[in-house]
C-alpha cells in the first residue's frame, strides 16, 4: 500500500487518493475481510454523469440486486493473482470484427487484470498497435464502420465472452474520434490485458475473495436501453 503520492499527476485529479482493492495478501481488502466484508461489486457510471455509478461491499449474499443478478457469470482467478496483486483472469482469445487477433491456447496462457481505475481497454503492443492503426482511420466515429471486440475468458463452468460494441470503446465530440484502447508492454507478462472502464461500464463486476472469482453481468444501464440499437445485442455469452 502507498502511504504517499506525488504531486504529478494527482494534483489535477478530482479525488484525494486511490484505494487499491486488489487481492494481494497484505492489501486493504484483507482488512475488510477481517471485518466480515468478503465481496464487493461495481457498476460504473458514464463520464457525463448521466448514469451514476455505485459500489457495494459485504458478504456475497448481502450485495444489492443489481450486483447479484440473474445472468451473472463467473471467471476464476489465475493461480498467481494474489502474488501479483491483480484480479487476474485467463484470456482464451481476442477477436475484432469476427477475426481472431490473439489466441491464447495452452501452454501460451494470456491473462487480463480487471481494473476499475484504467480508462482504456489495454493489451499487448504487438496486438493493439496494428488494431489502433485501423480504428483510428475512422476519424468521425462512424459506429457502423467500427468492429465489435470480443474477449473470451475461461469461466468457472464454461467459457464466457464479453462483447464490446463500437460505442462502448469509442466516443466522439463532433470533431474527432477517441478510441479507448491502448497498448502496454510488460516484460514479465507480454500477453497481459487490462479490462478497464470500456468493459466495466458495460458490465457489472463482482469480486468474490473467498471463492477466488470475478463475476460479470450486463449493467442496468444497458438493460434500460432495450429496444435501441445499442442494447439488444449486449450480453454476456457462454
Amino acid at each position: 500500500a502507498a502511504l504517499e503520492e506525488s504531486d504529478y499527476p494527482f494534483v489535477d485529479m478530482p479525488f484525494d487518493g486511490i484505494l487499491g482493492l486488489g487481492p494481494s495478501q497484505d492489501g486493504p481488502i484483507r482488512s475488510l475481510q477481517q471485518h466480515g466484508i468478503s465481496a464487493f461489486a461495481f457498476k460504473l457510471g458514464t463520464p457525463s454523469c448521466s448514469f451514476a455509478g455505485q459500489a457495494a461491499f459485504g458478504d456475497l449474499q448481502d450485495l444489492p440486486p443489481w450486483a447479484v443478478t440473474e445472468g451473472l457469470m463467473w471467471a476464476p482467478l489465475m493461480p498467481k493473482a494474489e502474488e501479483k496483486g491483480y484480479w487476474l483472469l485467463e484470456v482464451l482469445s481476442m477477436s475484432v470484427g469476427g477475426h481472431l487477433v490473439q489466441s491464447c491456447a495452452s501452454p501460451k496462457a494470456c491473462s487480463a487484470a480487471v481494473d476499475t481505475g484504467s480508462g482504456d481497454l489495454m493489451g499487448p503492443q504487438d496486438v493493439v498497435e496494428p488494431l489502433l492503426d485501423i480504428l483510428e482511420m475512422q476519424k468521425e466515429c462512424k459506429f457502423s464502420a467500427l468492429p465489435k471486440i470480443e474477449i473470451r475468458l475461461r469461466g468457472v463452468e464454461r467459457t464466457l465472452t464479453l462483447v464490446l460494441d463500437p460505442w462502448d470503446y469509442a466516443e466522439s465530440d463532433g470533431s474527432k474520434c477517441d478510441i479507448h484502447l491502448s497498448s502496454i508492454e510488460l516484460s514479465q507478462k507480454p500477453d497481459m490485458w487490462v479490462l478497464g472502464q470500456p468493459v466495466l461500464r458495460k458490465y457489472v463486476s463482482v469480486y468474490d475473495l473467498p471463492r477466488r472469482r470475478v463475476g460479470f453481468a450486463l449493467s442496468p444501464r444497458q438493460k434500460l436501453r432495450k429496444g435501441s440499437h445499442r442494447s439488444s445485442r449486449q450480453q454476456v455469452t457462454v
